[in-house]
């Protein structure tokens, strides 16, 4: 027991115990105030998750990404949060019709892809690309990765999957990478989920490595980054070249360096197994 002055009359001590100090709000009078949380910067709709995973990438697939599609930049990236602050008082100031981030007494900075361009190192140039819903490029990307259609993998799946690849280098890669980059990076949102939207944009990889690797009668771009070369109406015209009268694809040949098969084989391309074939058939046939 413990005297304590009365709190109601203040005539002289009283005798009080733990319960009565709690039915008097004693015990909630001596509480500290709780100091305000400052938030140093903000883990959600940051590129956190693809720093970390950048920093486990084997050197083939840092290869594929910086030499054969150009985009060595954001493996550079290291800043994981920016102060939550300074992200609010720099959107407050863009201004979407001019393009630029105002700011106010000094002048305005353009948010342009030449900027982008100069500040990340990507590309700028070759067709538009479409980030939106869309069935066809959902179910791909389902079932190319085991995916249940509803809702959509969280991005950590993505991460996982790439870490368990084991440094494999190839368009199933370079698909989930590129999943990771939009949905954290470049269209980045609060969810921890990927977002679907950016599924045409990978969905059309398989495309354009297959037109990309057939003779055609068009002229076609010599550019590095073979995406940038196939815009929509050439993958169009060479599709209808392509498609075979009875239905499907596969009318036209593949270049030579396609038709190759693993070394030591009997046959190595399409004209060596045509020579073959003639060599053994009477000459009357």
């Amino acid at each position: 027991m413990e005297d304590v002055p009365n709190q109601h009359d203040g005539d002289g001590p009283v005798q009080t115990n733990v319960m009565d100090g709690i039915n008097a709000g004693g015990l909630q009078s001596r509480r500290h105030p709780r100091k305000k949380q400052v938030q140093e910067g903000r883990n959600k709709a940051s590129p956190a998750r693809l720093v970390k995973l950048n920093k486990t990438l084997d050197q083939m697939q840092r290869d594929l990404i910086e030499n054969e599609y150009f985009m060595g930049g954001i493996l550079k990236i290291e800043a994981t949060t920016m102060p939550a602050d300074l992200s609010r008082w720099v959107l407050q100031r863009y201004n979407l019709e001019s393009e630029c981030i105002e700011v106010p007494g000094r002048g305005e900075i353009p948010i342009t892809a030449d900027s982008v361009q100069q500040t990340l190192g990507l590309r700028n140039s070759g067709e538009e690309v479409f980030y939106g819903w869309d069935a066809e490029a959902i179910s791909f990307i389902n079932n190319k990765y085991g995916f249940e259609s509803g809702s959509a993998p969280e991005i950590t799946t993505f991460c996982k999957m790439i870490e368990d690849m084991n440094g494999r280098a190839d368009d199933d890669f370079m698909r989930a990478w590129l999943i990771v980059v939009v949905s954290t990076f470049i269209c980045p949102s609060t969810s921890l989920h990927v977002s679907p939207r950016c599924y045409p944009i990978v969905a059309d990889l398989d495309k354009v490595l297959y037109v990309d690797s057939l003779v055609v009668d068009i002229q076609v771009p010599d550019c590095p980054v073979r995406a940038e070369a196939w815009d929509s109406k050439r993958i169009v015209k060479v599709a209808k070249s392509d498609k075979k009268p009875e239905g499907g694809y596969g009318k036209l040949r593949l270049k030579q360096r396609f038709t190759n098969n693993k070394a030591g084989g009997l046959f190595v391309g399409y004209e060596q197994t045509q020579k073959f074939v003639s060599s053994k058939l009477p000459p009357t046939f």
